[in-house]
């Protein structure tokens, strides 16, 4: 019994280690499957003819010709299975509709403020029902809906504790959960889900610190970057860059989230939020007093706090959510005014951007069940 018990756990071991290898390469033959995983031919030949009969595996084309008989290629079938992620904000919830390809099916956002009430979380499932039938996508190919919060979600993984920004102090996420009676919910933080969706196309991107720069301010800090639920959230955004300063959602003085948040360029200008900011950098290009002073002031205290975290850390700085497409045009300023703020210590070069932006934390939170499913099926 214990010899067929190892047995199958042995052969399941290989088709995860298959699906995960068709994953990320998409386009394999199999004699490059059992050459990277160390499987005889037959062991990968029986896999692949299981998984294409589950519907996860195809023939995709032949490989190009190399002067004797041209190899079959076998990919995984990207619409076989999908999810959904949702990220939570004050005035905002965004979504992305991940199927097992590396780029997100759909994207969107909805400007809804945030209620602790049954009728927002009703309407949040309602928009995952919208999502999933406007992409064609069927409820037996769904496996999840990850929602992402901003805020500090417990050690074990039932309540959302603090999250000023939302103005709760504490949320049950089995009760959210029940407002998805179709779905098997998961969540996480924003900054964190934010994080592993940039580390998992990265694979081997070795330590990094993530910064999420969006309506609020938060990070994790990427250990290993193939492994990516080896990140850790962490509360950069109530990280004090001026003693006794402007006053935070959290109700210290001085935090970066008081000088970086989006909205604190809304309030230079006079909006009320939700922050245009392609309106905002026009203004800065048109060269709005207003506006240019703002962001100028914006940048030097983004300088302080990058530079915080990277004498902390000593490590890559990849900066993610709404801000990483236009911080990118400013990029040789911001590496300059970080080698000046260290003195010359530094050259710049660590500071990275973000592949997703804005949708980062909702495809992180549809990615748990994508990678749940690859290492369980």
């Amino acid at each position: 019994m214990e010899s067929g018990t190892n047995n199958l756990s042995v052969r399941k071991r290989n088709r995860q280690a298959v699906l995960r290898s068709l994953y990320r390469e998409r386009e394999l033959t199999r004699k490059d499957i059992a050459d990277r995983l160390g499987l005889s031919f037959p062991t990968v030949t029986q896999i692949l003819g299981e998984l294409e009969e589950e519907g996860l595996v195809r023939t995709s084309g032949q490989q190009a010709s190399t002067g004797g008989r041209r190899a079959f290629l076998n990919d995984i079938v990207p619409d076989a299975r999908a999810a959904v992620g949702v990220s939570v904000s004050r005035h905002w919830v965004d979504l992305a509709l991940m199927n097992l390809s590396p780029n997100a099916v759909a994207a969107e956002e909805h400007r809804v403020m945030f209620e602790d009430t049954p009728a927002y979380w009703s309407g949040l499932n309602t928009l995952v029902g919208e999502l999933l039938e406007k992409n064609g996508v069927a409820p037996e190919r769904v496996l999840g809906v990850g929602i992402s919060l901003p805020g500090v979600i417990s050690a074990i993984g039932n309540a959302l504790e603090f999250a000023p920004t939302l103005g709760v102090e504490r949320l049950e996420l089995s009760r959210i959960a029940s407002f998805f009676p179709a779905w098997h919910v998961t969540f996480g933080n924003d900054a964190t889900l934010a994080s592993r969706a940039e580390a998992w196309f990265r694979p081997g991107l070795g330590k990094a610190v993530y910064l999420l720069l969006s309506r609020g301010i938060g990070g994790a800090v990427i250990s290993q970057g193939d492994e990516i639920f080896g990140s850790r959230g962490c509360e950069f955004g109530h990280m004090v860059i001026r003693e006794g300063g402007k006053p935070c959602s959290c109700g210290r003085r001085g935090c970066l989230e008081a000088y970086c948040s989006t909205g604190v360029l809304a309030e230079a200008v006079k909006w009320e939020t939700p922050v245009s900011l392609e309106a905002f950098f026009e203004m800065v290009g048109q060269g709005v007093p207003e506006a240019a002073a703002a962001w100028e002031e914006y940048l030097g205290h983004l300088v302080t706090g990058i530079g915080n975290l990277r004498r902390i850390f000593d490590a890559d700085l990849i900066i993610g959510g709404e801000m990483a497409r236009f911080l990118r045009g400013y990029a040789d300023r911001l590496r300059q005014d970080l080698i000046r703020e260290s003195g010359g210590r530094e050259t710049g070069e660590y500071l990275r951007f973000c592949n997703y932006g804005k949708h980062d934390a909702a495809i992180g939170a549809a990615l748990q069940h994508i990678d749940r499913f690859l290492r369980e099926v």
